[in-house]
């Protein structure tokens, strides 16, 4: 893990909104000022330092706040591991929130105990579906207990 921004090399034609890995965010300038002037809570934009892309194209990573988590039947914790310490944790390929806490503070977030996903709502998805195709497609996410405030993606 390298921390600043994100360094390297890009190329292709970027959409408003990207996902490298899934969990490597990247928006573009357009997308992010988009974001910011409709209200989108837990942004913070950092300019990615890119090789190659097209001159006036502009890509930020975007850092995204830990919140909620996993519903507990969604993570399989495995054995200890004798040498580190930690636990082998396999979470499912379709997981679902706990709904007792979910974040109501911010549009898009990781939860604590799965941050290679990435989770966003109602509001996120309109916001970013207004600047027209994406490279990401959108899926509703399950909340256990249900939400009162509307679905997650």
């Amino acid at each position: 893990m390298q921390f600043g921004p994100l360094r390297g090399t890009a190329s292709g034609t970027f959409g408003p909104l990207s996902a490298r890995y899934g969990w490597e965010v990247l928006v573009t300038q357009e997308a992010s000022r988009h974001l910011q002037t409709v209200g989108i809570r837990g942004l913070v934009p950092v300019r990615a330092e890119l090789q190659g892309l097209d001159s006036g194209v502009v890509l930020y990573e975007l850092e995204l706040p830990l919140r909620g988590l996993l519903h507990r039947d969604a993570v399989l914790t495995g054995p200890k591991c004798p040498t580190c310490g930690g636990y082998e944790a396999r979470i499912s390929p379709e997981p679902w929130l706990d709904g007792d806490v979910l974040p109501h503070d911010v549009d898009i977030f990781r939860p604590a105990n799965g941050t290679t996903f990435t989770f966003v709502n109602e509001r996120f998805v309109e916001a970013i579906e207004a600047l027209g195709p994406s490279d990401v497609m959108f899926r509703e996410a399950a909340v256990v207990p249900e939400s009162r405030t509307g679905s997650v993606h």
